[in-house]
C-alpha cells in the first residue's frame, strides 16, 4: 500500500459532526425546529420544515440547510447556498458551521481555495470546544498540504484519543504501514483499528479486514476479514472494500461466508446507532 491509499474522509466527517452535533443541541433546547424527516432520511420534506426556522435565525437549522445544499439531499447540490447558510450560522458562533466553512475553503468548494483561512476557522473551533472532528481536518492539512509531519500527527492523535473513529483508522493505517517517519506498529496500529471499526467507521472496518487477510500484524483470519469487508462494503457502502471483498481468494467454503455474512448482519442489527450512522454518514 501507497501513501496514497489512507482515504481521508474530510467532507465525510463533516456531515456526521453536523449529525451529531444537532442531535445533541436539540435535546437541549426547549422549542427546536422540527428535524424529525432530516433524521428519517426524508430530506424533501426536512426542507420544507428548516427552511422557515432557518430564515428566523436559527442557527441548527441554517446549518442543517447547508448541509443538505452541500451534499444534494432534497435539493439540487448548490455550494453557493450552502455557504449562505454557513455563514449565517457562523456569525452565531455555531460550531459546525465553521467547521463546513473551514472545508469549503480546504477545498475550493464555492470560494477561492484558502488553506489559511481554513486553518483558521479550525482554530477557532477547537479553542471554543476542543472538538475531535476539527482537529482531524486540521491534522490533514498539516500532513498533507503543510507537509509538518509532527504537527499533523500530534492533532491527529488528540483526535484519536477523543475517540474520533476516522483519526483511530488512519492513525492505525499509518503505525500499519510506518508512514511519516512514525517506525510500524503493528500492536498499536490492530488496537486502533479495531477501535475504528467497533465505532462503525466503514474505513476503519475495511483496514481491520485487511489486517486479518494479510496476515502480518495479526494472525490472519480470512474468516474475520470476510466479515468486517461485509460490513464495511454493505452497511458502509465502502467501495474500496466491495472491490476488495470480490477481488481477494479468501480460504473459505460457502458455508463458511454465509456464517460470516450471518454474524456480520447479526452484528450490524445490534449496533443500531452504528448501522444508523454507517448507512447515512459514510462517504466512498
Amino acid at each position: 500500500m501507497k501513501k496514497k491509499k489512507i482515504i481521508l474522509l474530510v467532507l465525510g466527517i463533516v456531515l456526521v459532526t453536523l449529525s451529531i452535533l444537532i442531535f445533541t443541541n436539540i435535546n437541549n433546547r426547549s422549542s427546536a425546529p422540527d428535524f424529525s424527516q432530516y433524521y428519517r432520511g426524508n430530506y424533501t420534506e426536512a426542507y420544507k420544515k428548516l427552511l422557515p426556522a432557518a430564515q428566523k435565525g436559527d442557527a441548527i437549522a441554517q446549518v442543517s440547510l447547508g448541509n443538505l445544499y452541500s451534499a444534494g439531499l432534497g435539493v439540487k447540490q448548490n455550494y453557493k447556498k450552502a455557504y449562505f447558510w454557513y455563514k449565517k450560522a457562523e456569525s452565531q458562533n455555531n460550531i459546525d458551521a465553521m467547521i463546513n466553512l473551514a472545508v469549503m475553503y480546504k477545498n475550493g468548494y464555492y470560494v477561492k481555495k484558502n488553506i489559511d483561512i481554513a486553518i483558521n476557522l479550525y482554530e477557532k473551533v477547537i479553542n471554543l470546544n476542543n472538538d475531535s472532528n476539527a482537529l482531524f481536518n486540521l491534522s490533514t492539512i498539516y500532513l498533507y498540504d503543510k507537509k509538518d509531519n509532527k504537527v499533523g500527527l500530534k492533532l491527529l492523535e488528540e483526535s484519536s484519543k477523543l475517540g474520533n473513529s476516522t483519526a483511530q483508522s488512519q492513525l492505525g493505517l499509518i503505525y500499519y504501514l510506518g508512514e511519516y517517519n512514525l517506525p510500524i506498529n503493528y500492536q498499536q496500529a490492530i488496537t486502533l483499528l479495531k477501535k475504528s471499526a467497533t465505532a462503525g467507521n466503514s474505513s476503519g472496518q475495511n483496514n481491520l479486514a485487511v489486517a486479518y487477510y494479510q496476515g502480518k500484524a495479526i494472525k490472519k483470519n480470512d474468516f474475520k476479514a470476510y466479515f468486517w469487508f461485509y460490513i464495511a462494503s454493505n452497511f458502509g457502502n465502502n467501495s474500496k472494500s466491495k472491490e476488495l471483498i470480490n477481488a481477494y481468494s479468501f480460504n473459505l467454503t460457502d458455508s463458511q461466508k454465509q456464517q460470516a455474512v450471518n454474524k456480520a448482519e447479526k452484528w450490524v442489527k445490534n449496533h443500531k446507532e452504528i448501522n444508523s450512522s454507517l448507512m447515512t454518514a459514510n462517504t466512498k
